[in-house]
C-alpha cells in the first residue's frame, strides 16, 4: 500500500514533473494502463492511488509521454481541438478522448472524441 488513501490491496503509481506545463503521459504497469492528459505545476505531481491490485510477481513500469491535445477558444461561438495523431492510435475501439472544458457563449462544453468509433453511433451520424 503506497499511498495512506489506496484501498487495501491496491498499488499506488505517480509520476512527478519538476517543470510547469502541458504534458501527456499513460503509465503501465504489469499490462494495466492509465493515462491522464492537462497541466503539471512545477514538482507537481500525477497519479493514482488504486492503480491496479498489488502486485504478486516482478513489476514492469511503463511510461509514455505525449504533447497534448490543445483546445483554443477562437471566438465566442468557435473553438478548434487539435489531438495529435498518437493519442488517436493508442485509443482502442469505443474508447473516448475527452477535450478540456472550455466555454463559448454563456455555455460550459467539452468534447468527447471517439478515433475509432463509437458501438452505439449510427453509420451517418
Amino acid at each position: 500500500k503506497g499511498s495512506a488513501e489506496a484501498t487495501v490491496g491496491k498499488c499506488s503509481a505517480f509520476l512527478w514533473s519538476t517543470d510547469e506545463g502541458p504534458l501527456g503521459f499513460e503509465l503501465v504497469i504489469n499490462g494495466i494502463q492509465r493515462a491522464w492528459s492537462g497541466s503539471f505545476a512545477a514538482w507537481g505531481t500525477r497519479g493514482w492511488r488504486d492503480f491496479a491490485n498489488t502486485p504478486e510477481e516482478d513489476v514492469k513500469v511503463e511510461i509514455r509521454t505525449w504533447e497534448p491535445d490543445q483546445l483554443l477558444v477562437k471566438s465566442d461561438c468557435m473553438a478548434e481541438w487539435v489531438i495529435p495523431k498518437c493519442r488517436c492510435c493508442q485509443v482502442g475501439k469505443m474508447e473516448a478522448l475527452d477535450s478540456q472544458k472550455f466555454t463559448l457563449g454563456e455555455r460550459s462544453l467539452w468534447l468527447r472524441f471517439y478515433p475509432k468509433g463509437d458501438a452505439e453511433a449510427e453509420p451517418e451520424n
